[in-house]
């Protein structure tokens, strides 16, 4: 039906705030029940352009909203009713925020004049998300002497705010009256004639034009002046978006410096012999004597401390980050430069100014890398599963054209120390601006929708307990998404840190047992199929197994935590035999 048709006030603003919205190109809506929020949900479901997916829970909404946005890099829009049902969308905005990542949020509100009055389901949703959102707009209750033009332009504003730079989360509190049903209740006579051009039209009320934030020639001169005078350079590759990965690669090219490249920067290391592989995992068992004078990092915060904390221990004389967005990223304090430009353009730009020397240091380190993997290649051969190895086999066999999503805590760690990647077009993801391990299912089913790829999900057990509801997204998902369980009965990453050696307190408090020793029942309730597998060729069967069946699915993992752990310090200990024999070689 025509916006111009609607039965009532409420109706006509939240249908107008629906067209408008995908009128601008957003038309993926992740929508929870709720009874203040009926006027939005209603214009949704009637507008044939919409995609609405139904969450029952508002935070899983929240991030399956924040996933689809990473991967389509475009914004999806989450819709709420009033009270503690908007508060559970936090988690998600703060990562939203925290990672650039383009959320619209709009959330249903009781009237003014229900505000501190005890009223049901009403709280005080005036700016709730504080500075984690880039623009609050409180809309009032649609009245006879408000212009509809109003919502209009509200939305125009949200939209351009949520995509300029930087981008993030942006949240539109709409005040509600009653009728929230569609029953009818005559418009003032005229109301909508100043409609009427807009609903002849296909093209947004506002149209906004987003400049880019560019960097000069002179100033690329000034910078690649700097990368020149090099004696021993380095490139550090943090998260990259995979459409930028081409030109970032022409670069690495013209250094012939090492690159230490995150699992998210999307630089497998077989796209480029400057590439130096397992260098997380290097780093995380011991620091080699070398010390680089410049240092460029490309991109976000890699994953490993240990990269940072290298560097602060030997702080090189020039530290260049060039990323795209204006935050600071230096949490050791050594930075020296900081370029706010588009990563692609900068790399582009830089090419016919660059002649670097070749890094002093660049032998020794691809030497050492290949010891390393070497060295993994002969523990991996064994049909013993550990997560290290899981992270190994499955980068190994992930298919091309595919997409990864890893969980924070150990599986992301493990992938960025032990992966081995083979494929060049995997999208991968995960949520690293506040780096919680809430709504990471719900995140993934969000990633595969929008990436439109079969998608692989490494989880850990007290992860998915944390979003056991999302479960009801992977069948709601029409991309499959294959969640591989680590099941090693708690908090296997407090084994890693110093409060270990307090092992009573580290147990029962930290790694926290669940003592379920298997989750074939729980996933069997939300009709998902399930796999339990304890070796490593009983993973890739089953794991390929899913990839034929082209179904969500879940594939359990058993771990035993102690013997994980003596395989990472085995690792770590060979490591530091690798050096010590480089040293006593030099």
């Amino acid at each position: 039906m025509s916006v111009l048709e609607s039965e009532n006030l409420n109706i006509l603003w939240a249908s107008i705030i629906v067209e408008e919205l995908i009128r601008n190109g957003i038309n993926y809506f992740c929508v929870s029940p709720g009874s203040r929020s009926s006027p939005l949900t209603i214009s949704v479901a009637r507008n044939r352009n919409a995609k609405l997916v139904m969450c029952y829970d508002e935070r899983g909404a929240a991030f399956h909203a924040l996933g689809f946005a990473r991967a389509t890099h475009r914004p999806a829009v989450v819709i709420t009713t009033s009270g503690t049902a908007v508060a559970n969308c936090f988690p998600a905005v703060v990562e939203a925020s925290m990672e650039c990542v383009p959320i619209i949020l709009l959330t249903a509100d009781r009237p003014p004049e229900l505000q501190d009055t005890k009223a049901n389901q009403t709280i005080d949703q005036d700016h709730i998300f504080g500075r984690y959102v880039r623009y609050f707009f409180n809309l009032p209750p649609p009245e006879p002497q408000l212009s509809p033009h109003i919502p209009l332009t509200t939305v125009d504003q949200a939209i351009f705010r949520a995509v300029s730079k930087p981008e993030g989360p942006v949240h539109i509190n709409c005040m509600f009256r009653e009728p929230l049903s569609p029953e009818k209740k005559e418009l003032p006579d005229g109301y909508t004639d100043c409609l009427k051009s807009w609903v002849k039209k296909d093209i947004p009320y506002t149209s906004y034009k987003i400049s880019e934030v560019s960097i000069s020639e002179e100033e690329v001169k000034e910078v690649c002046k700097v990368i020149n005078s090099a004696e021993n350079g380095l490139i550090i590759a943090g998260r990259i978006n995979a459409n930028k990965r081409d030109a970032v690669l022409k670069l690495i090219k013209k250094t012939k410096w090492p690159v230490f490249s995150d699992i998210r920067s999307h630089l497998p290391y077989f796209l480029s012999k400057n590439i130096v592989p397992f260098f997380s995992l290097l780093l995380s068992s011991a620091f080699p004597d070398v010390l680089f004078d410049v240092v460029l990092h490309i991109g976000g915060v890699p994953i490993s401390k240990h990269i940072m904390q290298f560097l602060e221990e030997k702080r090189p004389v020039h530290y260049v980050v060039v990323k795209e967005d204006p935050f600071r990223q230096d949490m050791h304090h050594i930075s020296t430069m900081h370029i706010q430009t588009d990563i692609e353009k900068f790399c582009l730009l830089a090419l016919p100014y660059l002649n670097p020397k070749k890094s002093s240091s660049f032998d020794m380190l691809v030497k050492i890398s290949s010891e390393i993997k070497k060295l993994l290649s002969r523990h991996f051969r064994k049909n013993e599963l550990n997560e290290a190895s899981l992270a190994y086999w499955i980068s190994k066999v992930i298919p091309e054209k595919s997409a990864l999503f890893l969980s924070n805590s150990m599986p992301i760690r493990d992938m960025d120390m032990y992966g081995s990647l083979k494929k060049k077009d995997v999208l991968i993801g995960a949520n690293r601006g506040a780096s919680g391990i809430d709504g990471i299912i719900a995140t993934a089913t969000g990633f595969a929708t929008g990436a439109k790829r079969i998608t692989t999900l490494i989880i850990g057990d007290v992860a998915f307990i944390h979003d056991l509801n999302s479960l009801f997204l992977l069948r709601k998902t029409d991309v499959p998404l294959i969640l591989i369980l680590i099941n090693n009965n708690g908090g296997g990453i407090f084994s890693f840190l110093p409060i270990s050696a307090f092992s009573e307190l580290c147990e029962r408090y930290f790694v926290a047992p669940h003592n379920i020793s298997s989750f074939k029942e729980l996933v069997s309730f939300f009709d998902i199929p399930y796999f339990s597998v304890s070796k490593r060729d009983e993973l890739i069967g089953a794991y390929k197994q899913c990839l034929e069946r082209s179904d969500s699915a879940v594939i359990e993992v058993k771990i035993d935590r102690e013997k994980n752990l003596s395989f990472h310090r085995l690792v770590q200990t060979k490591i530091k035999e690798i050096l010590k024999r480089k040293d006593e070689r030099s």
